[in-house]
């Protein structure tokens, strides 16, 4: 990490919790010249380049060479190959070429995609070598249904599935008395249609509102 950076991240530590980070600080840069030295130090460097002919498939260009420690993947033209290292410095990677052949643009990547080094390669034209087939940008769809709402796109799965309920207030009052519908609207909408639409649910509420009623009873009466 860049001393400047590490600076921030320490004081804003030391401005959270109020901790003492100068001492981290002065042994980071005690050690920093040290770590640095023993990190092998290499160019980005293309030592051989040659085209793979193949049937049925595209061609590949096999590249090898040198590059820096924190180089780790490897892109030609914007489409990234698959590398493998042979030691601290020397890799080599893969790449898919269609038929056409002049300058690419070969860049040396560090873990998080960002540009490390770039160098220009040749690559050998083959006039009946297969194209790379066009790559269609990955996308979720979202379908939305009539009324504006989203939901889950075809062949997804819900958060929540279950029979159909209902969504206005039960027409049988008697079934429902006020009390249990005060009690429904404290629920969420998937469990309260889910209690009217069950007889253990509406035992279940009657239960509760005698048993409210009885211990209210037994208050007033140890009142008077």
């Amino acid at each position: 990490m860049a001393p400047a950076v590490f600076d921030v991240a320490l004081k804003d530590l030391q401005a959270y919790c109020g901790a003492a980070t100068e001492p981290f600080l002065r042994f980071a840069e005690l050690r920093r010249p040290k770590v640095r030295d023993q990190i092998p130090r290499c160019s980005f460097k293309i030592t051989e380049t040659r085209r793979v002919e193949r049937a049925g498939e595209p061609d590949l260009l096999v590249a090898s060479g040198t590059a820096p420690a924190i180089a780790l993947r490897f892109r030609l033209n914007h489409a990234e190959g698959k590398a493998r290292f042979l030691d601290e410095a020397r890799w080599s990677a893969e790449f898919p070429v269609g038929p056409e052949g002049g300058e690419a643009l070969l860049q040396a990547l560090d873990f998080g995609g960002n540009e490390v080094a770039r160098a220009m390669v040749d690559v050998k034209a083959r006039p009946s070598a297969l194209s790379i087939p066009a790559q269609e940008p990955e996308y979720v769809e979202e379908k939305i249904d009539q009324d504006g709402t989203r939901g889950p796109a075809p062949g997804a799965t819900a958060e929540w599935e279950g029979e159909e309920v209902e969504k206005e207030p039960s027409s049988h009052p008697e079934a429902f008395p006020y009390g249990a519908e005060r009690l429904l609207s404290k629920t969420s909408p998937q469990s309260a249609a889910a209690l009217k639409t069950s007889a253990w649910g509406q035992s279940a509420l009657l239960l509760s509102l005698f048993g409210v009623t009885l211990l209210g009873a037994l208050w007033i009466w140890r009142r008077r």
